[in-house]
């Protein structure tokens, strides 16, 4: 399989993954038997904060013993179960994002290069 064409979204203007984040956070969570504690939007992360400054908090919020790589590694995995059971491609050639800001205007976008 060639592609032709790929989008990258990289600050989810396309697809909103916050839900999926929270949820792998919250499995993760729930996996070292800790309760999650929700931020009043809902998630259980702030959005905007990254990388290891943000696993430093997280695993001193919810005092975890593993270290930060193999957190990561693990809401990695876990993100990439939900992803897969979650969705459902509309046709062969497109696979829809989980929370599509705009699907007519997507759909448009990739019929351009994928009629």
């Amino acid at each position: 399989m060639v592609l032709d064409t790929v989008i990258f979204d990289m600050d989810g203007v396309i697809a909103d993954t916050e839900i999926i984040e929270s949820q792998s956070l919250e499995k993760l969570l729930k996996e070292y038997g800790k309760t999650p504690q929700y931020q009043k939007n809902g998630l259980i992360h702030i959005i905007g904060l990254a990388g290891d400054k943000s696993w430093i908090d997280f695993k001193e919020k919810y005092e975890l013993s593993d270290n930060i790589s193999i957190l990561r590694n693990r809401k990695r995995e876990i993100f990439e179960q939900i992803i897969k059971q979650e969705l459902k491609p509309p046709n062969k050639k497109y696979v829809r994002p989980p929370e599509v800001a705009s699907s007519e205007f997507l759909y448009k976008v990739l019929s351009k290069y994928n009629p």
